[in-house]
C-alpha cells in the first residue's frame, strides 16, 4: 500500500523520464508549476486518487509519454502528470495499492 502524507504526490516527469514523490499542497498554482503547464486535465484512477496531466498533450508532440494502469483503469498520455489523493474534489493523501499501480515510461 502506498500511503503518503497529505502534502505528497507522485510526479511523472516527461522532461527526464522519471517518477518521484514531490510535495504538493493542493493548490492550482503549485499543480501548474509542477507540470509546467497552464491547462490541466483530470482523470480519476478510483474514488480516492486522481491523475492530473497537461490538457494539451496531444498537440505538443512530447517525446516521452506514460501508460498508467491502476486496478482496471488504463491511461495513456504524453507530458508530465501528477497523481494525488482526492476527497470530493479536495486534496487528500494518496492511498494506492502499490501492487495494482503500474507506470510505464514510453518514448514516442
Amino acid at each position: 500500500m502506498i500511503a503518503l502524507a497529505h502534502t505528497s504526490a507522485i510526479l511523472l516527469n516527461h522532461s527526464d523520464g522519471t517518477v518521484r514523490i514531490v510535495n504538493y499542497d493542493g493548490k492550482l498554482d503549485t499543480l501548474r508549476s509542477l507540470l509546467g503547464v497552464d491547462l490541466v486535465d483530470a482523470e480519476m484512477l478510483d474514488r480516492y486518487n486522481i491523475l492530473f496531466c497537461d490538457e494539451e498533450w496531444r498537440e505538443k508532440n512530447y517525446p516521452i509519454g506514460f501508460k498508467v494502469t491502476y486496478k482496471k483503469r488504463v491511461l495513456h498520455f504524453a507530458g508530465s502528470a501528477l497523481i494525488t489523493g482526492d476527497d470530493a474534489g479536495k486534496n487528500a493523501p494518496l492511498n494506492l495499492n502499490q501492487s495494482e499501480l503500474k507506470i510505464l515510461i514510453v518514448r514516442l
